[in-house]
């Protein structure tokens, strides 16, 4: 009990280190016009197809939606994450390196109330 008292606010320390380093510098902000707070955009992943960025080495973030069709959603899955990325219930986490600099296509299983599985895929392009 005694060693979990002293891990957890390392842990924290080490979390806070984390979040602050995936925090974008003010020159990079001069230059986005979009969503500022992450270093991210929207850009054209394939004609007619939109896809987020992020600078590598930072931290992605999105929300996966709620409801499909009108359908809730009961639970997501991932099918294949990349490396240093996980899915907490409907958030997606992914803390890019720069080698994962290039478009990504990630798919999730989306399971609905009516028993009803649907695909689900965001696009990321990581600079």
């Amino acid at each position: 009990m005694l060693v979990l008292m002293k891990t957890i606010p390392l842990t924290f320390v080490c979390l806070l280190l984390v979040s602050a380093s995936a925090w974008p510098s003010p020159g990079e902000l001069e230059h986005e016009p979009n969503d500022r707070r992450f270093g991210s955009e929207s850009v054209d992943f394939l004609h007619g197809v939109a896809a987020d960025t992020v600078f590598a080495g930072r931290v992605y973030i999105t929300t996966l939606p709620d409801s499909i069709d009108g359908q809730d959603v009961l639970r997501y899955s991932a099918q294949k994450l990349p490396l240093f990325s996980w899915l907490k219930g409907s958030g997606f986490f992914w803390k890019t390196r720069p080698s994962d600099v290039g478009r990504h296509v990630i798919s999730f299983r989306a399971e609905l109330h009516s028993n009803t599985v649907i695909p689900v895929e965001i696009r990321v392009v990581v600079r």
